[in-house]
């Protein structure tokens, strides 16, 4: 298989040569062709190389990043946004990015990202059911699950949660079956409602109405109905308590 091109833009050395080591160590799939650290050196590269996937840091010395995209033909390649800064995330969806990536990068979110390059851009020919069940659609509380003899349709609230495995997504169901979809879980991520479900941790999604417990440590982790324990990364537990408290209120002190 062909190796993704990729360009590298951030106007720190020090943050261009982190990020490349760490996709020589842990994403060999990615061959970086070309490296940029303003707005204008990376709408030049961009247009002059045509990248499969681009880097991209948000926060440039001539400008930010969202200038690139508004500079160049977006739809040409899939970007991931590189901040130090979370308050960029609702524009980074707007703006149809591939991934969003905080500073300093955690390589298991490195090596997601990849993943969710290689499964939106692999040719699938799993079911000859029109092209609608090549992607995870929402039928009202219903989703339909693209397997390898066609697809199941599941409802929503039987999902206890999904578990991420590479380009695969592990469903742990109300009636303790277990459903592997070959997607990766940014597709959930996306699709799931977010006033029910909610991503913990880079492997995590959970239905928080199956949730019984959270226990406070080193590391919190929650206990769902059916005793399985997932933890809550540390960088997820701002949203995960957000969510709870639109759940269910506390008790008043």
């Amino acid at each position: 298989m062909d190796k993704i091109r990729a360009i590298l833009v951030d106007d720190e050395d020090l943050s261009i040569y982190l990020l490349s080591s760490l996709i020589s160590k842990h994403c060999p799939e990615i061959k970086i062709i070309k490296t940029a650290n303003s707005v204008s050196s990376a709408i030049e590269q961009i247009n002059l190389l045509n990248p499969d996937l681009v880097f991209l840091d948000i926060n440039l010395k001539d400008g930010t990043g969202f200038n690139v995209l508004e500079q160049t033909n977006k739809n040409s390649y899939e970007t991931v946004l590189v901040t130090a800064y979370d308050q960029y995330a609702i524009k980074a969806i707007n703006c149809s990015v591939l991934n969003y990536l905080l500073k300093p990068i955690v390589v298991e979110e490195l090596i997601e990202c990849v993943s969710r390059y290689l499964c939106k851009n692999r040719v699938q020919d799993m079911t000859n059911v029109d092209g609608v069940f090549d992607l995870i659609k929402r039928d009202r509380n219903r989703l339909i699950l693209p397997d390898t003899y066609g697809f199941k349709l599941v409802n929503i609230n039987d999902i206890i949660r999904c578990e991420a495995d590479g380009c695969y997504t592990h469903l742990y169901m109300k009636d303790n079956s277990e459903i592997t979809v070959s997607k990766p879980m940014s597709n959930f991520d996306d699709i799931l409602p977010h006033d029910s479900f909610c991503r913990v941790h880079n492997k995590h999604i959970v239905n928080l109405n199956f949730m019984k417990q959270y226990v406070n440590g080193r590391t919190g982790k929650i206990v769902l109905e059916n005793n399985d324990e997932i933890v809550v990364a540390e960088r997820k537990k701002k949203i995960f308590f957000e969510q709870l408290k639109q759940l269910a209120d506390p008790l008043p002190h």
